[in-house]
């Protein structure tokens, strides 16, 4: 199993890379892919972490309810909001603890984690083009998911080929 996490970090890590570089290029996430490594990530979940079905049925439900009302909202754009289930499903599989209230925790902390990255890149962003910066502008924060999930990815794998 171990090498089948090594892949699935890789090939996630790739469309991170991928997105980042399209987000802050043309605001624009491709959510097919980002579709699918969700399913593919869900179904290590499933299998391989050693939560209890109820609790992963609990986060599943939480994180999709929240999906829904961002994309029924318009909190983000669809291809954040797809990134935001993206990064649910990965924090629950690579966070390593066997308190559910400790994992939602650090879920939490890593959600403001990246979007406290994305705003400091959005900031150099705007710099550069020469734009005054502004919180409820038009900013990507796929970058900040995207480093975080990364190094969260890294820390697992390099935690499991120890």
């Amino acid at each position: 199993m171990n090498w089948l996490m090594l892949v699935m970090a890789v090939v996630t890590a790739i469309f991170l890379i991928v997105s980042f570089v399209q987000d802050i290029k043309e605001r624009t996430v491709f959510s097919f892919p980002c579709l699918v490594l969700i399913d593919a990530w869900a179904i290590v979940l499933w299998n391989v972490v050693s939560y209890r079905k109820a609790e992963v049925i609990c986060f599943l439900v939480v994180h999709s309810v929240l999906f829904i009302l961002m994309k029924v909202f318009k909190v983000w754009g669809d291809g954040d909001s797809d990134m935001f289930l993206l990064f649910a499903n990965i924090c629950l599989v690579c966070v390593p603890t066997s308190n559910i209230i400790a994992l939602a925790i650090t879920e939490c902390l890593l959600l403001i984690a990246s979007i406290a990255i994305s705003i400091g890149i959005g900031a150099i962003e705007y710099r550069c083009r020469k734009r005054k910066f502004a919180l409820s502008g038009d900013m990507a924060v796929i970058p900040g998911f995207s480093i975080v999930l990364i190094v969260v990815m890294a820390i697992y794998v390099i935690g499991r080929f120890k």
